[in-house]
């Protein structure tokens, strides 16, 4: 007898006609893993509860489905449910509050923007609302997501990026001398000190870093030895030339798994609970 779990995943590869696929997007919370995207460890799961107005849960159901099916991030859709959120709570503040999508109109959009540019968030995150209600608009003029809504909404393209008001965030120098510190790193437990050293040697982000499989290391046609990785933000996968310090903090790290599991793990950073998963972000903060 077949398992059934595997039967239905095999279903939902194939899109078998039982509309599980349907009935799964049909569902205001979306999870990665049933549907078959890949995800960020700790972002698998997106929700669309808080969007109040039914047609623009629907048709941002819709447009998110479309965007997974075109290969785009799923926490790229996390974010986008989030800034349809903010979009609806907008809605529901108007006096009298917009509810069909025939009264969503370019005045509208503009009371949005003012809406938007009060609230107490951060530049980033109010002009990815702006981005995403803009691609929306732009993706709904095409396929008819929410075909009521009239052609002038629109989100012009000088209205969408602010220009940046702060600094570049870098470590200061006297920061990253303490960090490098053998006396400081000796102060952490062999696993986080063989990481904060690949990611002081390579520029890693920590989450790219997490990631490594159990043996990242490759060497390039002159025979030097590189690191291979996957990096998420930009979904390539990239080789970076390691240090002798680098190296040496990879090897230990090998031998450290080894000793910690010896049955083996498919991560370089592996839990301190379950060697099958990668260590988490917040377990590698709270450490440091």
């Amino acid at each position: 007898m077949s398992d059934p779990a595997s039967s239905a995943r095999l279903k939902l590869v194939l899109g078998a006609p039982d509309s599980l696929l349907e009935r799964l997007y049909a569902a205001d919370t979306w999870r990665a893993r049933s549907l078959g995207v890949p995800a960020a460890r700790g972002r698998g799961t997106v929700s669309f509860a808080g969007i109040t107005q039914p047609w623009l849960k629907e048709a941002a159901k819709s447009w998110a489905r479309q965007r997974l099916l075109l290969g785009q991030a799923f926490n790229t859709v996390r974010s986008a449910a989030l800034a349809f959120k903010r979009f609806s709570s907008f809605l529901s503040s108007c006096e009298p509050p917009v509810q069909a999508p025939g009264e969503i109109s370019r005045s509208v959009i503009e009371g949005y923007l003012a809406y938007l540019a009060a609230q107490p968030l951060s530049e980033g995150t109010k002009a990815l609302s702006r981005i995403f209600l803009r691609g929306f608009l732009e993706d709904n003029r095409r396929y008819g997501f929410a075909p009521e809504v009239p052609l002038d909404a629109v989100v012009y393209h000088d209205e969408v990026c602010a220009r940046r008001s702060s600094q570049p965030r870098f470590l200061p120098e006297e920061v990253l001398a303490q960090i490098e510190s053998e006396a400081n790193l000796a102060r952490l437990r062999p696993g986080y000190r063989h990481l904060v050293v690949v990611l002081a040697e390579t520029g890693l982000r920590s989450g790219d870093a997490l990631a490594l499989p159990a043996d990242p290391v490759v060497l390039d046609s002159s025979g030097w030895p590189c690191l291979r990785f996957q990096a998420h933000k930009v979904r390539t996968e990239q080789v970076v030339p390691l240090s002798a310090r680098a190296v040496a903090a990879v090897r230990a790290q090998q031998r450290l798994v080894e000793e910690s599991w010896p049955e083996g793990s498919p991560w370089l950073f592996p839990s301190p609970f379950d060697p099958e998963k990668p260590m988490a972000y917040a377990t590698f903060q709270r450490a440091f």
